[in-house]
């Protein structure tokens, strides 16, 4: 069909717009329509030709707006809920001043009292400079959805906190009131964690100098030396990239006097990485960086030590706050 010959008749649109009130897809519309016109080809118009009729339809409504919402907003009109969920639509269209000042516009100036929206910035940002005089609230729907998303776990964990925080939202009207009582709870809750965060702590530093950890390889000395100096948690991440060193192979060696240059790789393949051995300092670079983000000695590494004869950890390498004497001594010496 050629665009000129295609057009939706005014009945057509408004069965369209009546079946989307009724909950029916625009998709299912047409098919209907070209059910009822004996087939697609007999129907004039394709489902675009629809989705432009009815954005152009509610532009339409948007700039000069429908008569018995001018006459509702004229007598009722102090408070305007304004909803931003549109933002989750494949059909998004960017909103802002130009939404705000075309509504004023249609309702002939009026500004409302009060209009609540949630916490989009970009919409706060338009109503200071479009409404300055309107009392801009957010909307408590979308304050107790954040609230469940960023606290939804507690919600389960601690029944009272969601009860009190709808309390606290519709009872208290005074910001001091509400952070009052929010920072008492806070508190409240933040005290036990710490406690009982410390109570592990106690059984941990217990069990940790009662006992040292299982060494897989009781004959291999760096496993000895890191089961002794090593806190158990940090002793099980070392001697899973020990296991990995196991499995490297050195591809290639070049020395530079006081530095050496290994090429290491898994014997199954993966990433080639450059290890730097410094002679003068038994220091290691490697081109993985997991000590740099990390601060564990990666497999690669621990290869290049076993290779040249290196059968313990060097001290430098060694960071005081994961060994077995993180809590020895002055807490400011670290």
């Amino acid at each position: 069909m050629m665009p000129l010959q295609r057009k939706v008749s005014e009945a057509q649109g408004f069965q369209v717009e009546t079946s989307e009130d009724a909950g029916i897809s625009l998709k299912q519309s047409h098919e209907l329509m070209g059910k009822e016109a004996g087939g697609m080809e007999n129907v004039g118009y394709t489902r675009e030709d629809l989705k432009r009729y009815l954005r152009t339809r509610r532009e339409r409504s948007l700039k000069y707006g429908e008569a018995g919402m001018l006459i509702d907003y004229n007598f009722f009109g102090d408070v305007v809920t304004f909803d931003t969920t549109y933002k989750i639509n494949k059909e998004y269209r960017p909103l802002g001043v130009f939404v705000f000042g075309t509504f004023l516009k249609v309702m002939c100036g009026k500004r409302p009292n009060t209009i609540l929206t949630d916490q989009d910035h970009a919409m706060a940002a338009a109503l200071s400079v479009v409404m300055p005089e309107t009392f801009h609230g957010l909307c408590t729907f979308h304050i107790r959805r954040n609230f469940m998303k960023h606290l939804g776990n507690h919600y389960k964990k601690n029944s009272d906190i969601p009860y009190m925080f709808g309390a606290w939202m519709y009872e208290f009207e005074e910001v001091e009131q509400f952070n009052r009582v929010w920072e008492a709870m806070f508190f409240r809750h933040f005290n036990r964690v710490i406690d009982d965060k410390r109570h592990n702590e106690l059984i941990a530093e217990y069990e940790m100098r009662q006992k040292h950890p299982m060494v897989g390889l009781r004959q291999t000395p760096v496993l000895v030396h890191a089961a002794e100096t090593y806190s158990p948690t940090v002793f099980v991440a070392f001697q899973n990239e020990y296991g990995e060193s196991t499995a490297m192979v050195i591809l290639r060696q070049q020395d530079a006097g006081m530095f050496v240059e290994f090429a290491v790789m898994r014997y199954d393949g993966g990433s080639e990485r450059i290890v730097v051995f410094n002679r003068n300092d038994l220091s290691v670079h490697c081109s993985c960086k997991k000590y740099e983000n990390e601060g564990n000695l990666c497999g690669h590494s621990l290869k290049v030590f076993d290779t040249v004869g290196i059968k313990t950890i060097p001290l430098e390498y060694v960071k005081r706050r994961w060994t077995r004497r993180a809590r020895a001594g002055d807490c400011f010496d670290r």
